[in-house]
């Protein structure tokens, strides 16, 4: 059943809920329409994490009566957690799913940072981006979809319903903020993600513990991500160091710079060669 107390009005969990949605995915779009450069977009993740984090305890501050949500992060029992390796296999069992049918498609690719960006990334950034996909976002989406939102959606209806709604708006979230090679693919995440929802939603619902669900998130996202950002970290620290040098040629005489840049247009590095050719 739901949970529903008979002082919480249904039209304000609703407003509630539609006002927080809107509040974590705006960011999404601002950046988009900004085109934030390499500088803000590690601070701009960082801070969307925060907001998303952060927005459920605004609005349990602001209306206890009405988003008032729990958020216990240890199991009650400590027997619950013989159920985690299940949870963990669950959620790799589902990408490995996802990953096989994408293994099918040639034109398939992840991308996080573009190669424009990636030419002013330094490696350092680069670390700051994965510890904020693997590490920050788990933390922040599990407090925002699982403990806050489904918890808000199970006031106004059965549960099942609830952990359904709450899947596929969860998985609509992923699909602005993850830029994908072809459009065509984005199907492929929304499915993913809806079934990681729905794993995650009902182990909340059964156990009411985020400590787990978190670590089980983050075991994803490394599988996700893991061996992206490290090929990432790599190009990085080999192409940024020999942009910089690239950008202090433009100080010097031309006798000096052309034969330099000519010599950095044949780099292993296309980012590296097609930053010397835009500056030639």
């Amino acid at each position: 059943g739901s949970e529903r107390r008979p002082s919480e009005d249904p039209g304000r969990i609703i407003g509630i809920l539609l006002i927080a949605l809107v509040g974590v995915e705006f960011p999404k779009y601002l950046s988009a329409l900004c085109g934030w450069q390499s500088g803000a977009l590690l601070m701009g993740a960082l801070c969307w994490q925060v907001v998303v984090a952060g927005l459920p305890f605004v609005f349990a501050g602001l209306a206890p009566n009405v988003a008032h949500f729990e958020h216990r992060w240890l199991p009650v029992n400590r027997w619950h957690w013989l159920a985690f390796p299940i949870l963990v296999m669950l959620m790799l069992s589902a990408y490995a799913l996802h990953e096989w049918l994408m293994s099918f498609r040639e034109d398939w690719s992840l991308v996080l940072v573009s190669r424009q960006l990636l030419r002013d990334m330094a490696p350092i950034a680069v670390v700051g981006l994965a510890a904020v996909a693997i590490l920050f976002a788990p933390t922040a989406e599990e407090i925002f979809w699982r403990a806050f939102l489904l918890s808000q959606l199970g006031k106004l209806t059965q549960w099942p319903i609830a952990v359904t709604i709450q899947s596929l708006l969860f998985s609509l979230a992923h699909l602005p903020n993850l830029s994908l090679a072809h459009l065509s693919n984005r199907w492929s995440i929304l499915v993913a993600c809806f079934f990681y929802g729905m794993i995650l939603g009902v182990w909340w619902i059964r156990f009411r513990s985020l400590l787990p669900l978190v670590v089980a998130h983050i075991i994803l996202n490394s599988f996700v991500f893991g061996p992206y950002l490290m090929s990432q970290y790599r190009e990085s620290a080999d192409s940024y160091p020999k942009c910089r040098e690239i950008d202090r040629l433009t100080g010097q005489s031309a006798e000096t710079a052309v034969p330099a840049l000519i010599g950095f247009m044949t780099y292993r590095s296309d980012v590296v060669s097609s930053h010397a050719v835009e500056v030639l």
